[in-house]
């Protein structure tokens, strides 16, 4: 039986795994936006994923009654001959020593640049061997990114279409990409719901960029009318940060994005031009 390659690989557990990602599954309860399980058998196998845009793989376990007796570690590993041999991507020790919490949440990172690049699919296995010593130790998953390889078309070609602008965005937690909105030409938007947000592009390429361009409406309704919903003051912070720097840096500090705006299709428009650092576009690769 050949299996379908899965593309774009993410999950976040938001209502349980998506079947369309998993191979085989070990028992777990699910909890909001993550999973545990529960028993002694401790493994998720993916379905053969795509690996040709994906540059590494991000995840967070979820640790619960951590036992100082319990010292075998969980690894993420990888096949890629269809599941015949695997190999170790990552060898995570459990923090038994000197514990000041029993449940505590750990987001890991792993690049794929020791792959070699002939073999274009692949499959992950999130593992723990059996012991005895950790019976009563358990660990889940949550959030789990594939992160794909540097995008120079990114900030042209961005929220042309709907299907392909999910993929430019390595992460959206308070927000959720709508169908066409109706208040700026049917054009695609990222929809902030919740009283915070974060958004993270996918690494990309902008040696030739020099400013970046954004757009902000408020909400409006689907009537004809197209009767503008109240104007809300929302604070947004815009950071970077490079291939060099584990930090993020404070690029612009945009305040009453939904109200210092103009009336257009019922909507209120905001646009900001804002001058890229030096720094993000100094290194040229070749």
């Amino acid at each position: 039986m050949t299996l379908s390659r899965v593309v774009d690989f993410r999950e976040t557990f938001e209502k349980d795994f998506n079947p369309t990602n998993w191979l085989q599954l070990d028992p777990y309860r699910h909890e909001i936006n993550r999973i545990i399980w529960t028993t002694i058998n401790r493994q998720a196998i993916t379905r053969p994923i795509d690996l040709r845009p994906m540059r590494a793989i991000k995840w967070t376990y979820n640790l619960e009654n951590i036992s100082k007796t319990c010292n075998t570690s969980i690894y993420l590993l990888i096949s890629i001959d269809g599941t015949l041999t695997w190999s170790i991507l990552d060898r995570f020790d459990l923090p038994n020593k000197n514990i000041t919490t029993l449940n505590i949440s750990i987001e890991l990172f792993a690049e794929l640049k020791t792959l070699n690049t002939k073999y274009h699919i692949g499959q992950f296995r999130w593992f723990q061997p059996l012991s005895s010593k950790c019976n009563n130790f358990t660990w889940g998953l949550s959030k789990i990114i594939s992160i794909k390889s540097i995008n120079i078309d990114f900030i042209t070609d961005y929220f042309y279409t709907i299907s392909s602008s999910r993929s430019n965005w390595e992460s959206i937690d308070g927000a959720l990409l709508a169908q066409p909105d109706q208040c700026n030409n049917n054009i695609p938007a990222l929809i902030f719901h919740e009283s915070s947000f974060s958004v993270i592009t996918i690494p990309i390429l902008i040696q030739q960029f020099h400013v970046l361009v954004l757009q902000f409406n408020t909400k409006c309704n689907q009537n004809a009318d197209m009767k503008t919903l109240q104007c809300r003051n929302l604070t947004s912070i815009l950071e970077y940060r490079t291939d060099l720097s584990l930090k993020w840096t404070k690029l612009i500090d945009m305040t009453d994005l939904a109200c210092r705006t103009s009336l257009i299709n019922g909507g209120y428009l905001n646009m900001h031009t804002i001058k890229l650092p030096f720094e993000t576009y100094s290194r040229y690769d070749r």
